[in-house]
């Protein structure tokens, strides 16, 4: 059970991190620029935060047998506090997006009628 749960702690915390890299590199920082681009990166980026904390933990207690401090318990309880803060912006995002769409057909259909 201990090889799954490293392994699925690894299978998330790469790809995690990578995204952060890569998608920084390849935009030339322009995601900073754009509201859903600052979104993309701080919802992969929460994720990349908690999953490499648990990677770093699991390696600092299991190879080296430091007990985990106090510090850290805060440190990754502010990681994971991040994690339900960009489901709500995500939330919020739909709901804006969805309702402009909306708002927009809605004009189209009374442009349409009223030719």
């Amino acid at each position: 059970m201990q090889a799954v749960y490293i392994a699925e702690i690894v299978a998330g915390n790469v790809p995690a991190v990578a995204f952060v890299w890569l998608y920084h590199r390849r935009s030339g920082g322009a995601w900073r620029h754009d509201r859903m681009g600052r979104h993309v990166m701080a919802f992969v980026a929460a994720f990349a935060a908690v999953f490499s904390l648990i990677t770093a933990n699991m390696i600092v207690t299991r190879i080296f047998g430091v007990v985990t401090p106090a510090w850290y318990l805060w440190l990754y309880l502010a990681a994971f506090a991040a994690v339900p803060v960009v489901l709500w912006w995500r939330l919020v995002e739909l709901v804006r997006v969805t309702r402009r769409e909306r708002r927009a057909e809605r004009v189209s259909d009374e442009d349409a009628h009223a030719s």
